[in-house]
């Protein structure tokens, strides 16, 4: 079994990046080792994706470059993780079944 990154965790991330010194990739790989450990298989959901680059969109003039320059790096990052495509009927067409929603946390406030 294996967890996707959901949108959540990455906002969570640039809250953090806000407040820090440590570099994105750094952020990512302590949060992603203290949540699923060293051995748990990691994917990214396309849509995931998509709503990451939808939010600089989003944003604000005065905010866009900074939203931009870390989706950018986290996106880079991610990119060596396998994608998972969805359907239609937004459930991932390879594998992932019912326990790694379960065990989500819940989706972070705006």
């Amino acid at each position: 079994m294996g967890a996707l990154i959901d949108t959540s965790v990455i906002i969570d991330l640039e809250r953090q990046a806000r407040s820090s010194d440590q570099a994105v990739g750094a952020l990512l790989a302590d949060h992603l080792e203290t949540a699923l450990g060293t051995e748990e298989e990691v994917a990214l959901a396309t849509i995931t994706a998509s709503e990451l680059l939808h939010e600089v969109h989003r944003a604000s003039p005065e905010h866009r470059p900074r939203r931009e320059a870390f989706v950018e790096a986290v996106l880079a990052i991610l990119a060596t993780l396998p994608a998972m495509p969805f359907d239609l009927d937004g459930r991932p067409q390879r594998g992932i079944d019912g326990p790694m929603v379960e065990r989500a946390p819940p989706a972070a406030p705006y």
